[in-house]
């Protein structure tokens, strides 16, 4: 249900207003050069042709609108799974988000996606405890997966069948390395690119990340095909209980 109303809800700005902007435009261009034609006797064929075509446009996002609200409705009655609760459901929050991220941070904030460590669909607590319960067999080196536009970490697990797990699984199979999975909202100017090099504020969050993670020996990231790589001392693992 959640999936279903935030692609209604949307579907005015992404689709039905990208048509109706092209057609006006093309609309005007005609009917201007037609007016200047015909000396002024397109005008009432442009009048008509300009109302009809508000009815319309408007009628149809009126429509797709009073259809998420009803999808909405339905998930808070629980009705249908929550977007978060399927991997259909966080793949639609993750393209939503990479296209109109920003649109939905400020409109929807409980929909936008906010930047977080992710083992089997949630949200990891990044305090000691919290990363050695799903980490448990973690090493000193830290590979973080970042990934691009429109994705979210789930990306990550693409054709693991057919090649004998994920990339992160294999890595961790022949290496030292620990795989950890990164999922960012793509579409708002602090992550618009999602690489280590090029977007200083999510090389920060990664970094702040990998300094909670303690005995850190070498971290990577890897994200929208750059890895970058940073030393840093060796300290303590972490203890629990």
């Amino acid at each position: 249900m959640g999936a279903c109303a935030l692609a209604s809800e949307y579907a005015d700005d992404l689709v039905v207003g990208t048509a109706r902007e092209v057609h006006t435009a093309i609309a005007d261009r005609c009917f201007t050069l037609t007016d200047r034609a015909t000396a002024g006797s397109a005008r009432l064929p442009r009048m008509l042709h300009d109302g009809i075509c508000r009815v319309v446009y408007t009628g149809v996002g009126g429509g797709l609108r009073a259809v998420s609200s009803g999808f909405r409705e339905a998930e808070r009655r629980g009705r249908g799974a929550r977007l978060e609760d399927t991997a259909k459901g966080r793949f639609a929050m993750s393209v939503m988000n990479g296209l109109i991220g920003d649109r939905i941070l400020e409109d929807q904030p409980d929909l936008a996606i906010s930047m977080a460590v992710r083992v089997s669909g949630q949200d990891v607590s990044l305090d000691p405890p919290g990363l050695a319960r799903v980490f448990p067999d973690a090493t000193a080196d830290i590979v973080v997966f970042l990934h691009g536009l429109s994705e979210n970490e789930e990306h990550w697990n693409r054709h693991r069948e057919r090649v004998g797990g994920s990339y992160g699984d294999r890595l961790a199979a022949e290496t030292s390395w620990t795989p950890v999975y990164l999922r960012a909202n793509t579409g708002t100017g602090r992550a618009r690119v999602p690489r280590c090099r090029t977007t200083t504020s999510t090389s920060r969050s990664c970094d702040s990340r990998a300094t909670r993670w303690t005995g850190v020996g070498e971290s990577c990231r890897a994200g929208g095909g750059d890895v970058c790589s940073a030393r840093t001392r060796p300290r303590r693992p972490w203890k629990c209980g």
